[in-house]
């Protein structure tokens, strides 16, 4: 087992809840009966119980830390470099500690910013969305195109600093866009040339605004065609600048991948802390509860809030692992592949390999199995063919 460890915090603050997400988040004053501070206190708590359980964890160097949300930009830097502090009293944190966090432009100012580098944060994933100001209001978002200017302007400063990285999200297929939309937003992304780019797609999710007005028929989306053209302009425009498209929906220029996510994509063992946080350690899942009044209740009580999470046996392991492998543009290596589970790749999806060659979904290719560019298109349903 690798000695490495990667941390994930969940922030679930927000200025307003977004229509579309469905991420466990909410207005930060009194929705959800805590405020930051005392939320960070719960989650060192929750940290110190794991400690105690798994004293093994005392072993281990961190390697990446991710702080996601929500909007964590919100949050006073003073509680990071309490957390962090924290962190160290346990771990090795090398130099080399790629700390992730997530902002929203609207939310973190020049003098944020400052703070945030000063702690030692090496990089930033902004939640930019559009450059569009009638797709920003579409989505919801509070923050305005001249705002996320501002602070890429402010980032370009920083930009030849060692060791610092920024990026951006961007989204495509939003109620409204059209494909001159979505091309402005790619040729403001290419001119700020960020090191890192993720692309999603709209996805409507049960239980949000956005489900409750396709249901009535509010909601206007582009059609499946348009969005295709979307994706394939994404690729086109983004490797044409000298990106390469790594993973589904990430893109990064040479040396800027995201280690972190790529944990999460080869099988590495990462910490979950905070309401709603997923974690993988030592071939052990849990999960912890979207509830904050059950979080708060259960480490008040001294008891961990989580719910474990039975790990895939047999045909599922495997079924996960080609996933996970098909995300990487570079494929799987069917060599490794046997390695690790002692048989090879057709002869336990033989019948689902031969369908999706067939139907120009995934390729051998430079004796990898990987996704074609059709298959791109249609990742979530190729991958559930190995299920």
């Amino acid at each position: 087992m690798s000695n490495d460890l990667s941390i994930y915090l969940h922030v679930p603050f927000c200025l307003a809840k977004c229509p579309y997400c469905d991420f466990y988040s909410a207005a930060v004053v009194g929705a959800l009966g805590v405020e930051p501070p005392e939320y960070f206190d719960l989650v060192e708590r929750e940290f110190e119980l794991l400690c105690r359980e798994n004293r093994e964890l005392r072993s281990r160097s961190l390697v990446t830390l991710y702080v996601g949300g929500g909007t964590p930009s919100l949050v006073e830097p003073a509680l990071y470099w309490r957390f962090l502090n924290r962190l160290g009293d346990v771990f090795r944190i090398p130099p080399s500690l790629e700390w992730t966090v997530e902002v929203n432009p609207g939310t973190v100012g020049v003098p944020r910013l400052g703070e945030l580098l000063v702690l030692g944060v090496s990089r930033l994933s902004i939640g930019v969305q559009s450059f569009s100001d009638a797709t920003l209001e579409r989505l919801g978002r509070v923050h305005r195109s001249a705002e996320t200017r501002l602070l890429l302007d402010e980032l370009r400063g920083y930009a030849a600093a060692p060791g610092f990285v920024w990026g951006i999200d961007l989204m495509f297929g939003a109620p409204g866009q059209t494909l001159e939309q979505w091309q402005a937003d790619l040729d403001a992304t290419v001119v700020y040339r960020p090191h890192h780019v993720s692309i999603y797609g709209m996805t409507v999710h049960e239980g949000t605004p956005f489900a409750d007005l396709q249901r009535a028929g509010q909601l206007c989306l582009p059609d499946e065609e348009s969005q295709r053209e979307m994706f394939l302009l994404a690729r086109r425009r983004l490797t044409q600048a000298g990106y390469e498209h790594y993973e589904v929906s990430n893109y990064a220029l040479p040396g800027f991948r995201s280690r972190h996510n790529e944990r999460y994509w080869t099988g590495g063992d990462y910490l979950g802390l905070g309401a709603a946080a997923h974690s993988f350690v030592g071939g052990m899942r849990w999960a912890n509860p979207p509830d904050m009044a059950h979080y708060r209740e259960q480490l008040l009580a001294g008891c961990l809030p989580r719910r474990l999470e039975p790990s895939p046996r047999g045909r599922a392991l495997l079924g996960e692992q080609v996933m996970l492998g098909l995300r990487r543009l570079e494929g799987i290596d069917p060599a490794a592949f046997r390695s690790r589970f002692g048989a090879d790749l057709p002869d336990v999806y033989g019948a689902e390999l031969a369908r999706l060659v067939e139907a120009g979904f995934v390729e051998w290719a430079e004796q990898r199995l990987r996704l074609t560019e059709e298959g791109l298109l249609v990742a979530d349903a190729v991958m559930a063919e190995f299920f």
